[in-house]
């Protein structure tokens, strides 16, 4: 199992989550480093080895990996290994190690690409103390350059470089058998660019991202590094591991030019952050991202420049982690806050401002109860049940907590719950329960939309009709309500009626059906 965040540098798989380095003497470091690099399929040559009681250097070091379409070979150069009067052990690296790639796609085009990795004032350190090992990295920068991107033996005119300043990332790791292994990353900034021009004739694209204030955590226990097979395997054994990010101010650009039209994009997000959690009981995830500005331009678009904007964007989501017989809780939570459009967008079809200039919210929450059918981690077995037309899960219990939409001047909001009843043994289930839903405003928009010819009449009237058969007024003005309910044994009724609906009277308005209202309790 490899940890989610750590292993872009070699520090984090110093030892590789094996026993503590015994004596932390330079050799002992080195063959840790050189096993736990060969139990991630990574191969390991040198041309020469030189050591003292204190200092081990390692000269000529080339680290490759093989596998089907895909080779990698970093040139590291030499590697020195000292060890220090507080009985840790120091190591040094050449300035820049040159990696080669080649990667065949599934089309059959074969691409090469020459990354420079470069850094200055790093420094990484290796300690034991207490049972547990530490590898710390700290760095002033550290840049990872393509020189040469090449497809079918074609040079490629593509430019990237990604850039990280005040860059440090530590590893803590405990004894075996069982294994707990903490990371920790930061970093000041993160800059990446990116230029590339078209195959043949003009166009490109060029694309860049500033990111401030990064930092990432993550934790591991359960069956030690060594231990082999899939995740699910993993967590049957008692794996579990936890992790979080988050970032700060970002700046981003992309401009894409064609031969006939440009398109530029660029704006600003205030941060963001995500969570991911997975217990052998439970997996969870959560991401949140703030203040996103957007600009818009060019040619390319259906109007000179638009402008937008969201306050907030939340997803979390939780559901049961193996295959199980009894269901487990899930939920999920969808969050859009304050999405809105600059003027420049609505003038192109409501220059008089017709519609309500609100900002758009999004908030969706559910939650329930279901269980895997299969161990979600086999590719295959889920594939399989896919081919066959069945799910991998099966869902016993769903409930939506709140549901509010709001949106050029109309609300729609609800609830509801529902779960899986079987009327006869052999039969299959069908869900039995009820949900309220609310509208206030919605034919008024729906007036607006007409007069601004966004709706055809025809269409409006279609609308109009199906709102007399599905709701009844509420409280207020402009307010329509419905509940939707089906009970053990009964069939499905809207506001009452039992589905399909008598047909309306003529020229009744919405909400209205004197025969609808009748039945209802």
């Amino acid at each position: 199992m490899k940890p989610w965040i750590g292993r872009v540098v070699a520090t984090a798989a110093l030892c590789g989550g094996a026993a503590p380095c015994p004596a932390l003497t330079p050799a002992g470091v080195w063959k840790d480093l050189t096993g736990a690099l060969a139990r991630q399929e990574l191969t390991v040559s040198a041309a020469s080895e030189s050591e003292t009681a204190q200092r081990l250097t390692i000269s000529d070091i080339v680290l490759s990996a093989r596998k089907p379409g895909f080779s990698l070979s970093a040139r590291i150069g030499t590697l020195t290994l000292s060890a220090t009067a507080d009985g840790s052990v120091s190591i040094t690296l050449d300035p820049e190690i040159p990696v080669d790639l080649t990667q065949t796609l599934s089309s059959g085009e074969k691409l090469d690409a020459t990354v420079v990795v470069s850094h200055s004032g790093t420094g990484v350190s290796v300690t034991e103390e207490n049972g547990e090992t530490r590898v710390d990295l700290r760095t002033d920068t550290l840049e990872a350059t393509g020189r040469s991107f090449r497809g079918d033996d074609r040079s490629l005119p593509v430019r990237a470089q990604v850039a990280l300043r005040d860059f440090s990332a530590s590893r803590t790791w405990s004894a075996l058998p069982y294994a707990e292994v903490t990371e920790e990353a930061s970093a000041a900034t993160l800059a990446l660019s990116v230029d590339a021009g078209a195959a043949s004739g003009p166009g490109g694209l060029s694309a860049r991202i500033a990111i401030g204030d990064l930092a990432a955590s993550a934790t591991q226990s359960g069956p030690a590094a060594e231990a082999r097979g899939d995740l699910g395997t993993l967590l049957r054994q008692g794996m579990a591991s936890q992790g979080s990010a988050r970032f700060g101010p970002t700046e981003f650009s992309l401009d894409i030019r064609g031969d006939r039209a440009e398109i530029s994009a660029s704006g600003h997000l205030s941060g963001g952050e995500n969570a991911l959690s997975l217990t052998p009981a439970r997996m969870l995830y959560e991401v949140t991202y703030s203040g996103l500005d957007l600009a818009l331009a060019g040619s390319g678009l259906p109007m000179p420049k638009a402008s937008f904007s969201l306050g907030k964007a939340r997803l979390r989501a939780a559901a049961p982690s193996q295959q199980g017989i009894a269901p487990a809780s899930i939920e999920m939570r969808i969050e859009f806050e304050a999405l809105a459009a600059g003027e420049d967008f609505w003038k192109q079809f409501d220059p008089e401002a017709l519609l309500p200039r609100d900002p758009v919210t999004l908030i969706v929450e559910i939650g329930g109860a279901a269980r895997w059918l299969v161990d979600i981690f086999d590719v295959a077995a889920v594939a399989a049940r896919a081919r066959a037309g069945r799910s991998p899960a099966e869902v016993s219990a769903l409930r939506i907590d709140r549901f509010a939409l709001s949106a050029l001047g109309a609300e729609l909001s609800g609830s509801g719950a529902a779960t899986a009843a079987t009327a006869m043994p052999g039969t299959p289930p069908r869900a039995v329960g009820q949900a309220s839903f609310r509208l206030a405003g919605g034919m008024a928009l729906l007036d607006r939309l007409v007069a601004l010819a966004l709706v055809s009449e025809r269409q409006a009237e279609a609308l109009r009709t199906a709102a007399g058969l599905l709701t009844r007024p509420g409280e207020g003005e402009d307010v329509l309500t419905t509940r939707i309910e089906r009970l053990p044994g009964s069939a499905l009724t809207v506001n009452g009626s039992p589905v399909p609906f008598p047909a309306p009277v003529p020229g009744e308005s919405p909400g209205n059906s004197s025969t609808r209202n009748e039945t209802t309790p």
